[in-house]
């Protein structure tokens, strides 16, 4: 939704946009014609201010048909036109002929219906966005921001990510379900998912309260989708023994790449964890990078052997110590028809314990 709301607003700020540099870049300059409207305002001589008022409804007439062509009008020079008309007719009404006084409140009443005609196309460029926006998000693209550190060294909290909604198929926006299954993901993909729902962590709690009260008159809980690395599809046999990934009875491969630190805030407090990175190989994948925090921590990590049964999934996050992933959901595993979409380039990133824009990671592609 705030992709949406993003799109909508950059709408609104280009038609605004180009209505102002319209009026400033106005063949016969907007600001030329209203000194010769303030010149008819502080005119005392009857005739001299009629003159100058005369001058001032030709230019007007003359920018109007000649320099305006869009559909909305400029309401920035229009709307102060109108109202130099409006106060001229107020200030010598009974002085000027009834007949040119009639001239520029008409004048000025056709200014002024250039208002809802510049609304109801700003409106339509609204909704038109709005229903570009969720058609995008809905079928193609959608925003997800990393929450977690999970799938550390390959995303960081903060990277703010693109997904390929239309990789797996087409979804029902109503109920999420797949309307055309396209392609199967495969083992290593990185994918955004909705959760099962007996996983605690991934519901959200919202409240709605009155202004400058302690009361509650709403509140609900919603579910946050996860993001994380398929390892296993329908059939595999997966197992972890000494820290090392079991894929149908075949030992992953891992090579040491170098050692890495990142920080942790938990609240206030910021913790610098030390790791080393690994490149990880599996039944002939393109290998990726994962992180254990120590080659003694990787010899007590054991898991499963378990099956992965028909329409499921396991999922890891890289961040292999520390990842609340399908090795926690033995009960109740992640499915297929859940996933989302496929991650694949960073479009921005910040870092929220240096609160500093992590310029290099914009653009990245993921795999």
């Amino acid at each position: 939704m705030k992709l949406a709301l993003i799109y909508i607003a950059t709408i609104i700020v280009v038609y605004i946009l180009v209505d102002f540099i319209l009026y400033l870049l106005s063949k016969e300059s907007p600001r030329r014609i209203l000194n010769i409207m303030k010149a008819a305002w502080t005119s005392s001589d009857p005739d001299e201010a009629l003159a100058r008022c005369r001058d001032f409804l030709e230019k007007v007439v003359e920018w109007d048909e000649n320099e305006r062509k869009l559909e909305y009008k400029s309401v920035w020079a229009g709307g102060q036109f109108a109202s130099g008309f409006e106060d001229l007719a107020k200030k010598w009404r009974g002085t000027w002929p009834d007949e040119f006084v009639a001239d520029i409140e008409k004048c000025a009443a056709k200014l002024r219906s250039y208002y809802p005609k510049y609304a109801w196309t700003v409106t339509k460029a609204i909704v038109i966005a709005l229903f570009l926006a969720m058609f995008i998000r809905t079928f193609l693209v959608q925003a997800f921001k990393i929450p977690s550190g999970s799938m550390i060294p390959t995303l960081l909290v903060g990277d703010q990510l693109l997904v390929n909604k239309l990789k797996y198929g087409v979804e029902n926006p109503f109920n999420d379900k797949k309307l055309v299954k396209l392609w199967e993901p495969k083992r290593g993909d990185i994918v955004v998912f909705k959760p099962p729902r007996s996983v605690e962590s991934s519901w959200v709690n919202h409240e709605i309260g009155t202004p400058f009260s302690d009361k509650i008159i709403y509140s609900w809980r919603s579910q946050v989708d996860f993001i994380k690395r398929i390892v296993g599809l329908p059939g595999d046999k997966i197992e972890v023994k000494e820290g090392y990934l079991y894929l149908n009875d075949r030992k992953c491969a891992l090579r040491s790449l170098k050692e890495f630190e990142y920080k942790k805030k938990y609240g206030a407090f910021v913790r610098t964890v030390e790791t080393e990175i690994y490149e990880e190989t599996c039944d002939g994948q393109p290998p990726h990078v994962v992180i254990h925090d120590s080659p003694e921590q990787m010899r007590g990590d054991a898991f499963g052997p378990i099956t992965v049964g028909p329409g499921e999934f396991f999922a890891m996050g890289d961040n292999r110590d520390d990842s609340a992933d399908s090795r926690t959901w033995t009960g109740d595993p992640a499915h297929l028809e859940d996933i989302r979409g496929k991650a694949f380039v960073i479009h921005f990133s910040w870092d929220p314990v240096e609160n500093t824009p992590r310029l290099r990671r914009i653009f990245k592609l993921i795999h």
